[in-house]
């Protein structure tokens, strides 16, 4: 009866230690899978947030694009109207300003419509002529100041402004490029301006990271950038 009573007691702590082993691979596998699962949903969320943040920068690419673009095409009617004006304002080495108030008092642009585009930057129209005798009128709509623009992104704005479009890369901060490389204008006497965009005293500062938009007048008659494409143009 003893020997009995003993091997029942035997069975039952056999029992209870595989149980209990049993219990701790059980729950070792579970943690396991847990952690795997913070990992997978950890890289998830990377990819979620890389995903957003990519999608902000290409909103805001396009909204500094429209800008750009409204405003050239505000300048480009305000040049023609005032053909004669501007001629006598610009010189072949110093640009006429056209900032964006003149634009708004001229009804080109409507009241209140915003200076700065989406990344901060400052913009204007910088006029040249290409001599000191000539009839035609070089044009440059710029930004200054504001965030700087990673070249890529400078070069999808480019494209979304259309042929003409451009920007100051940073491979070469001495051209404004169009699109594509279909143009490029020499920074050179644009940046010898007497007022910054902003109306201040000072050179517009024509430094990388910044997009453009090119307008060549002849005789009081805008010429597109596509009639151009290839070329370099110099003020």
């Amino acid at each position: 009866m003893c020997i009995g009573k003993w091997f029942d007691r035997r069975l039952m702590w056999l029992s209870y230690r595989n149980h209990g082993q049993r219990s701790g691979r059980q729950s070792g596998f579970t943690l396991l899978e847990a952690l795997a699962s913070i990992g997978v949903m950890g890289a998830i969320s990377v990819g979620v947030f890389s995903l957003a943040n990519q999608s902000v920068q290409d909103t805001r690419g396009s909204l500094v694009a429209m800008h750009m673009k409204t405003v050239g095409d505000a300048a480009s009617a305000y040049i023609r109207k005032n053909y004669v004006a501007v001629q006598s304002a610009a010189s072949n080495t110093v640009p006429a300003v056209i900032r964006i108030d003149t634009l708004i008092g001229d009804g080109q642009l409507t009241v209140g419509y915003a200076s700065q585009n989406a990344e901060g930057q400052t913009v204007c129209v910088l006029v040249l002529k290409p001599s000191a005798t000539s009839n035609s009128l070089n044009a440059l709509v710029v930004s200054e100041g504001g965030n700087v623009t990673d070249d890529l992104s400078l070069g999808q704005i480019a494209a979304t402004i259309g042929g003409a479009g451009g920007g100051i890369y940073a491979a070469d901060t001495t051209q404004v490029k169009g699109a594509m490389s279909g143009w490029s204008v020499p920074v050179g006497n644009f940046s010898n301006s007497a007022t910054k965009c902003n109306g201040t005293t000072g050179k517009v500062t024509l430094a990388k990271g910044h997009p453009a938009m090119a307008l060549w007048f002849s005789d009081g008659s805008s010429v597109s950038a596509t009639s151009v494409r290839g070329t370099t143009r110099s003020p």
